[in-house]
């Protein structure tokens, strides 16, 4: 059964204990430990997960320079007076 961390906190404590035996944690401890114990390990395994997943380049790399822009002043013909 695929467990997420919030499902971890509706599990019964013979439930826990099982679910701990199954990932290879310590079964031993009061239910808050067992928690505790079954989310922070879930979560580890996700991160894992998302850290394996390859990220999407968000754009394709072209070999284009920058924008620039040339600031020319304006010369005294150019310059309209009406």
């Amino acid at each position: 059964m695929a467990l997420s961390a919030s499902d971890v906190y509706r599990l019964s404590a013979e439930h826990l204990r099982q679910s701990c035996i199954e990932r290879g944690l310590s079964p031993d401890g009061p239910v808050w430990s067992l928690h505790r114990r079954l989310t922070e390990y879930l979560r580890a395994v996700k991160m894992d997960q998302k850290g394996q997943q390859e990220a999407p380049q968000a754009s394709v790399s072209t070999d284009l320079l920058p924008n620039r822009t040339n600031i020319i002043s304006p010369s005294a013909n150019d310059v309209s007076h009406g």
